[in-house]
């Protein structure tokens, strides 16, 4: 059924239960969970124009195909 299994969590409630739903299907399943930790930067306040700047040239500077 499911071979890889793609789950995003912060520090929420809803994102610890919606990664221990993920954790059932998986071992139900036999798929590997691949897991993001998403942060808001918006909570630091960092969401400056310019840091947000440098993180998009980061991420379209990289070689095409090269992974973080």
């Amino acid at each position: 059924m499911y071979q890889r299994i793609f789950v995003p969590v912060d520090d929420s409630s809803t994102s610890r239960r919606a990664l221990e739903e993920a954790m059932r299907l998986a071992k139900h399943t036999g798929a590997t969970l691949l897991l993001a930790h998403v942060v808001d930067l918006a909570q630091f306040g960092w969401a400056a124009p310019s840091f947000s700047m440098r993180l998009n040239y980061r991420a379209i500077s990289r070689p095409p195909g090269k992974r973080c």
